[in-house]
């Protein structure tokens, strides 16, 4: 059986790391950011790419959901970066994010651990 990429980065000494599946990548850290005036650990989503006979199909949704459980049970926030796409904006607000500014203030989401 494969390892999962997800696991397998949270298992490494890897600080950031592109994730391989097969419709889909993603790039993650583990990071500590000032959050609310808080210095906070976190899991970062710092790109995503869907291949496009994939996108608005859930494929996306069903990773963020399994990497905020995992977030939520090593007690780290999840931050999703420099969010572009309007939909993604829409979702994450759904799910229950916040949102705050970057440094060259984008549109950024953070999750506390639930």
């Amino acid at each position: 059986m494969k390892e999962d990429p997800l696991e397998a980065f949270l298992a490494g000494n890897w600080r950031n790391r592109w994730l391989k599946y097969p419709c889909m990548e993603v790039y993650v850290r583990k990071s500590s950011r000032v959050l609310s005036g808080q210095l906070i650990q976190c899991f970062d989503i710092g790109s995503v790419e869907v291949d496009e006979g994939y996108r608005n199909k859930g494929v996306f949704r069903v990773f963020l959901k399994r990497f905020e459980q995992i977030a939520a049970r090593e007690g780290k926030h999840v931050f999703v970066e420099n969010v572009l796409n309007p939909l993604l904006a829409d979702m994450l607000r759904r799910r229950g994010y916040q949102t705050t500014l970057d440094a060259i203030h984008c549109e950024c989401f953070f999750l506390p651990p639930q």
